[in-house]
């Protein structure tokens, strides 16, 4: 007997930002991210709030759909917050595992020829010989207390 797949269920497909602005309408003060190492978390209105001050930012900087964002940062509040803001806006989120040799590091970034590169200060310890990108790319800095900031290069 030849059984037949059951067909997929008909769900209506929704973008992130309807997803976040549900949640942040219907749900606003439940929590909806912690971290336990950072002893923090966010509701949806804070994640909702984040995100569009990220897409805001992003479109001053005139990013578009599917420019590649890259994350260079450990797990976090601030990475998630990225990770849904990029979303939200319609660009692509990039995360490279911050542990990589460096000459790697630098010829990953060469080939995503990232529009903007966001790190976790802590990571010009990790990669103290980095000293500069593309000028022409425009560099981020991801801090705990969620402000975004852009230097010229990433590590002087």
């Amino acid at each position: 007997m030849i059984m037949k797949t059951p067909d997929p269920p008909d769900i209506k497909y929704r973008s992130v930002l309807e997803l976040l602005r549900k949640n942040a309408s219907d749900f606003p003060e439940e929590t909806c991210l912690i971290s336990i190492e950072q002893n923090n978390s966010l509701t949806w209105r804070d994640l909702y709030k984040l995100s569009n001050q990220l897409s805001a930012w992003l479109h001053e900087k005139h990013i578009g759909a599917n420019d590649r964002i890259l994350v260079l940062a450990d797990n976090s509040l601030e990475t998630l917050v990225l990770y849904y803001g990029v979303q939200r806006h319609g660009a692509t989120f990039c995360c490279v595992n911050v542990e990589i040799n460096e000459n790697h590091l630098q010829e990953i970034i060469q080939r995503l020829s990232p529009k903007i590169i966001f790190w976790d200060s802590n990571l010009k310890r990790q990669h103290p010989k980095i000293v500069k990108l593309n000028t022409s790319l425009s560099i981020g800095s991801i801090e705990g207390n969620h402000q975004l900031q852009s230097p010229n290069n990433l590590f002087t």
